[in-house]
């Protein structure tokens, strides 16, 4: 079986994206960034002066990149730990009785284009990003290590 080997992307964005991305903007639009990824694949982006500014995945369409919150690592291991903290988060703010709530709420747990909800031993995922399509298989896997978790639905919706 052939490896394809890992590339190192790094892309150049505007000032505008740059100073957004600092600010903690989960996304960078198309006509931000110089250059190009391959859906789903991790990008790292850099300032005009070469200076790191985030990363992300890599998307399609207007939106360019979805951007992941904290240092760049492998997508399985960052879906893991995001959902981690989503869980320790919502374990002190929720009762302990209450198994239905939103685990993950996109952007704002640092997974933008994501949502899972839970109902019971059932997490219910839903994607909005084709970027996140791609990797799938670790998002459903990360989801499935969570203690209470039997099943994982995929919910399908409106394109």
């Amino acid at each position: 079986m052939r490896q394809t080997k890992k590339r190192d992307v790094k892309l150049r964005v505007d000032r505008q994206a740059a100073s957004a991305l600092r600010r903690g903007h989960p996304w960078v639009f198309a006509d931000g960034v110089d250059g190009k990824g391959e859906l789903g694949e991790a990008v790292e982006l850099l300032d005009r002066d070469g200076g790191t500014v985030g990363w992300g995945l890599w998307d399609e369409g207007g939106i360019a990149v979805r951007a992941l919150s904290g240092e760049q690592m492998e997508i399985g291991a960052y879906y893991k730990k995001v959902l981690q903290r989503a869980e320790l988060f919502r374990n002190r703010i929720i009762p302990s009785f209450t198994d239905t709530y939103r685990l993950v709420n996109g952007a704002g747990d640092g997974l933008p284009g994501v949502v899972v909800d839970r109902y019971g031993e059932v997490a219910v995922l839903r994607i909005y990003s084709a970027a996140h399509e791609v990797n799938v298989e670790k998002l459903v896997s990360a989801i499935a290590e969570l203690p209470w978790v039997t099943t994982v639905f995929r919910r399908f919706g409106v394109r």
